[in-house]
């Protein structure tokens, strides 16, 4: 598991460590600690979770905003604008962007 920042309303971390214990400190964000990516650039804004950039590997995505990277998981909702898409569809919205 390779985080490499995440950006909240009140923080920004940069270190894989620091990132997965604030995981383990706010409960609503857990699910997370399951996932195996490498790379990943996170943003939490409003509650929800943005995908900014990296590679999910494996493990649930349970909801958010996909901006960009690479998804290899089980995807159960949440709103994919771009990026590579080689997972399990359950639900959700895909936005195709115009070039």
């Amino acid at each position: 598991m390779n985080w490499s920042s995440l950006n909240t309303e009140s923080d920004i971390l940069t270190h894989n460590n620091e990132i997965i214990n604030w995981f383990k400190e706010n409960k609503k964000w857990n699910w997370l600690l399951d996932a195996q990516v490498e790379d990943a650039v996170i943003e939490i804004k409003n509650n929800t979770l943005i995908w900014k950039s990296g590679t999910w590997y494996s493990g649930d995505f349970l909801y958010g905003i996909w901006e960009t990277g690479t998804f290899w998981g089980r995807w159960i909702n949440g709103l994919w604008i771009n990026g590579k898409f080689n997972g399990e569809w359950l639900t959700g919205i895909k936005i195709t962007k115009k070039k």
